[in-house]
């Protein structure tokens, strides 16, 4: 392995020169780290994992009480870094990509697995601009009640709010939801303005008022605007399927009005 990246502490760039340039990254989780067990349960459930919307993990090693993970390279910006960075450059290509967070997300799905940490961030842009989901580190099967860590207050649906056991592949549509919100706000931070403590409160009132919880831009195309609020619903079981989501966001669209 030649390390492209040697500078960086936690993920490191190698070339593995027998694949002809295929460049991988590296996650350096030590014994010691409280995110070691959390590294061990990504490769478990990664090793099972092929989708072209995922990440691919290539191998994983554990030495000198350190585990290496190594997963394909994916050499765009993170989904967060690409629309926030080229705003409205790129408009009619964003449909595309949430269509494909949404395919990921599907093969999850089916097989009863929950992300529990689907956001902007977490979704990687290859250099087609074709996404994948990364960062597996809280996924679980649906039911598990195996401990899964520190959730993302602002990506987590109601009843996750209310008990972080109530996870399920519809609060993963619900997490969905927000990323759209994110992708057509061009990278802002959901409920920016309401502290954590505070949220479920907000989420209630919105819900009382028969209001989406986030309100879109005029940008966002109309079956994107859509789907967000299906996937914004306060019961689980209200929200659609991924097949469901998929079927609305693969249809074109016609060109969004400008932001303004």
């Amino acid at each position: 392995l030649t390390s492209v990246s040697p500078d960086k502490d936690e993920i490191i760039g190698f070339t593995i020169p027998a694949f002809m340039n295929f460049k991988v990254a590296v996650k350096k989780v030590s014994q010691t780290s409280r995110n070691f067990l959390t590294g061990f349960m990504e490769v478990a459930v990664m090793l099972n994992l092929r989708h072209q919307n995922l990440v691919r993990l290539c191998g994983w090693a554990f030495e000198n009480k350190i585990l290496y993970i190594i997963t394909e390279l994916v050499p765009g910006q993170t989904l967060r870094a690409y629309v926030t960075t080229e705003k409205t450059k790129h408009m009619l290509g964003l449909q595309k990509i949430v269509l494909g967070v949404a395919c990921g997300l599907e093969y999850l799905e089916e097989r009863k697995l929950v992300h529990r940490d689907l956001a902007a961030r977490n979704i990687f842009l290859d250099n087609n601009k074709e996404p994948r989901i990364g960062d597996f580190g809280l996924c679980r099967r649906e039911g598990s009640r195996y401990p899964c860590g520190e959730m993302a207050v602002k990506w987590s649906a109601p009843e996750v709010l209310e008990n972080k056991e109530n996870y399920s592949t519809k609060s993963d549509i619900w997490s969905y939801g927000i990323v759209l919100w994110e992708v057509y706000t061009f990278g802002h931070v959901p409920f920016f303005d309401i502290p954590n403590a505070n949220l479920s409160a907000a989420l209630k009132q919105a819900f009382d008022e028969d209001k989406c919880p986030l309100q879109f831009p005029e940008c966002t195309p109309k079956p994107v605007g859509e789907v967000a609020i299906l996937c914004l619903q306060k019961e689980p079981a209200d929200r659609p399927s991924c097949k469901k989501i998929i079927r609305k966001l693969d249809t074109p669209s016609l060109p969004p009005k400008s932001s303004p």
